[in-house]
């Protein structure tokens, strides 16, 4: 172990992420970070639903198994106590584990050995720090068709989701959706008007992990916005096949900016969506907070 060993771990877990398997990884960490002579404490309420008493502090590290909504609650909670963040390093057991996917956090073999060796040798990544209608924010948010997705999955959903559980959302997005103008600012300086969608992101990987906002750095202290001129169901195809291979920025008519304040309003309510979660309808509003949340991710990475 190096000599920036965590005194105080807490182990969050989600318990349904990974169809169970999160359980299964919550047991085995805890005992090989009890071997590696770290005590952790387990958490597997959830973020929101915990009292700070059931918080130890100080905390050094939190562990969070889960996908990228559980990293993003545990940061919530945590960013409420009246004591500094802890570094933070993920376990990915989610759909898009977008979060890990940029740190480059894999773990084959054996799960626990894996967190062991990134806690005794690790590089610190501060992302930068968004706030999405007062809601934290670790990698986009966005306006317009995706979100419909999000929240046609959110409404049939009854249990962990996978890639196959936005066939129908899609389909039935595709078959009902209206597409309203919407109208942006960047920095207070109005940049669009028109249908379409429009992604606010903090990281270049989106979705399944194709980039949309291909510049976005997460800690360059910008938001990066991409809006996707939007009218028809031909015009969502295209965008799905240009992005695809990393040409969706050479459209007509698409809009690319960087800004610390984003504000978007519409005509009519249109879905919005944050980390891949459902979250209200316009307007939408984002934030560059002038603080950055440290994740942990392999020396090498």
């Amino acid at each position: 172990m190096s000599s920036d060993v965590p005194r105080t771990i807490a182990v969050f877990a989600n318990p349904s992420a990974g169809q169970g398997r999160a359980t299964r990884a919550l047991r085995g960490v805890l005992g090989r970070l009890a071997e590696a002579g770290l005590y952790a404490q387990p958490i597997t309420t959830h973020p929101a639903a915990l009292a700070d008493e059931d918080i130890p502090r100080p905390l050094d590290l939190a562990i969070v198994i889960g996908g990228d909504g559980t990293v993003r609650s545990v940061v919530e909670r945590l960013s409420q106590l009246p004591v500094a963040l802890p570094k933070i390093l993920v376990v990915s057991m989610g759909t898009a584990n977008l979060i890990s996917q940029y740190l480059k956090l894999a773990f084959p073999g054996h799960l626990g050995h894996g967190v062991v060796q990134t806690i005794a040798n690790h590089r610190v990544h501060h992302l930068d720090w968004v706030e999405a209608n007062g809601n934290t924010c670790l990698m986009m948010a966005s306006v317009g068709f995706d979100a419909h997705v999000v929240h046609e999955l959110t409404h049939q959903r009854t249990g962990p989701i996978h890639l196959l559980s936005y066939v129908l959302p899609t389909l039935k997005t595709l078959a009902t959706m209206r597409y309203p103008v919407i109208d942006v600012w960047v920095d207070k300086a109005h940049v669009f008007t028109g249908p379409a969608m429009a992604v606010v992101a903090n990281l270049d990987v989106y979705g399944t992990g194709f980039p949309m906002a291909i510049h976005a750095r997460p800690d360059d202290g910008l938001l990066d916005v991409c809006l996707l001129p939007m009218r028809s169901v031909f015009d969502v195809m295209e965008v799905a096949a240009t992005a695809l291979v990393g040409e969706h920025l050479e459209r007509e008519g698409v809009i690319y900016a960087r800004g610390t304040h984003v504000r978007i309003t519409a005509e009519a309510p249109v879905a919005v969506q944050v980390d891949g979660d459902a979250c209200g309808f316009t307007p939408l509003e984002v934030r560059l907070l002038a603080r950055q949340i440290p994740f942990l991710g392999p020396a090498g990475g």
